[in-house]
């Protein structure tokens, strides 16, 4: 047996793609009337003036079947047949399969019934003597054609609701996963490699010190993609007034700290204002100035670090005396996986910096440093502006 259009419309329409992902299935109106010619007549009429194929049937138990076994993409129905009339099919349909899409019938003065016919789940109704008389067939296929493509509409809307549901349960685990089980697995190699460093001789020296960079790189980037996926999870921008001179030079303390080798200099002062920007700003600085250390060809990596008032704007520049950049890469590097400098790395860092600046209605950028390196360029808006 097929798998019918009806099924796949069953409950909320979440589970299954529109009739027109399916394999070999050909979406069918179904006409339902005890006057078998009147059946007839209306498939017939329809089947010529749409882009559906038709099936007629005269009771709405057969209706019933032929909903089971075929691809039936809308239900026309008479209101007043034996035994079971439009309204009792109407809400076997809708128990049994859900949203497909459902139009009823009516006699002349027949409000009363469609009203009722709506009330329990019909998409429209159609008064059959303005049928006969062809007042409204040309009615009826545009509403056909229009209930049709709205249920499709509203199946695939759900379907991709329960997939985007799906996939951030599936990164909420993973993220699970890194956070605690990867990085607890390294912060205890961390540690007994630092418990070694007594118990290796000069030869093997230089292998440790691979060991312990190499893992503490790791664990810095379980952090980073930890924010990055809270960014991807969260439910809206977080974006107030942020007092910006402390977070900036906290960043700057941390990275003379993880590295005695890099000079970090504060060029001028570095105003006391508040931007607009969230909770995760410090993730901003912290990867530029990992960056501007982690990709120096340097022995001592030089790092400046400035910032100034301008009109509505806090312009913050993170300069380096490193290889530079690439015009060509300067316009690719903040991308998702994009790597530069002969990286070894996953490019993720400067990916969450341009992620989290846009998010703040702000800009990043890259220039040239004279005579030498790379400048990143941060402007985040001031919250007085």
């Amino acid at each position: 047996m097929p798998e019918s259009y009806a099924a796949v419309m069953a409950a909320d329409g979440s589970e299954n793609p529109p009739w027109k992902d399916l394999p070999d299935s050909t979406p069918s109106v179904l006409v339902v009337d005890d006057s078998e010619f009147f059946a007839d007549m209306m498939a017939s009429e329809i089947e010529n003036g749409s882009s559906f194929e038709t099936i007629s049937c005269y009771d709405g138990e057969t209706a019933l079947e032929k909903i089971e076994r075929n691809d039936i993409a809308c239900i026309v129905s008479d209101y007043r047949m034996d035994p079971v009339d439009g309204i009792e099919l109407l809400e076997t349909v809708r128990d049994e399969y859900g949203a497909i899409p459902f139009i009823i019938l009516t006699g002349q003065g027949g409000e009363e019934v469609a009203i009722e016919a709506i009330r329990l789940g019909a998409t429209d109704y159609v008064t059959k003597e303005m049928i006969i008389e062809g007042e409204e067939f040309s009615l009826l296929l545009n509403r056909i054609e229009q209930s049709v493509n709205h249920t499709m509409a509203q199946t695939e809307l759900a379907r991709r609701k329960e997939l985007i549901e799906t996939q951030r349960d599936n990164l909420e685990f993973l993220n699970e996963v890194l956070r605690h089980d990867i990085r607890n697995d390294l912060q205890i190699i961390s540690a007994y490699a630092d418990r070694l460093e007594d118990h290796v001789d000069q030869a093997g020296r230089a292998d440790l010190e691979t060991i312990q960079q190499s893992t503490d790189n790791a664990i810095e980037l379980t952090k980073t993609t930890d924010k990055v996926a809270e960014i991807m999870l969260r439910q809206e921008v977080d974006r107030q007034a942020v007092s910006i001179r402390d977070i900036i030079t906290e960043e700057i303390e941390t990275i003379r700290a993880a590295d005695p080798n890099a000079t970090v200099e504060v060029v001028g002062e570095i105003p006391d204002v508040e931007v607009l920007a969230g909770q995760m700003i410090d993730a901003v600085f912290r990867n530029l100035l990992k960056n501007a250390v982690q990709h120096n060809d340097k022995r001592e990596p030089e790092i400046t670090v400035s910032a100034t008032e301008q009109e509505e704007v806090l312009e913050v520049r993170v300069a380096d005396n490193g290889p530079g950049i690439s015009e060509e890469l300067q316009q690719s590097i903040f991308g998702k996986g994009e790597r530069g400098l002969e990286s070894e790395g996953t490019g993720i860092g400067l990916h969450l910096v341009a992620t989290l600046v846009d998010d703040y209605d702000g800009d990043v950028r890259i220039e040239d440093n004279d005579p030498e390196g790379s400048v990143f360029v941060v402007e985040l808006q001031l919250a007085d502006a």
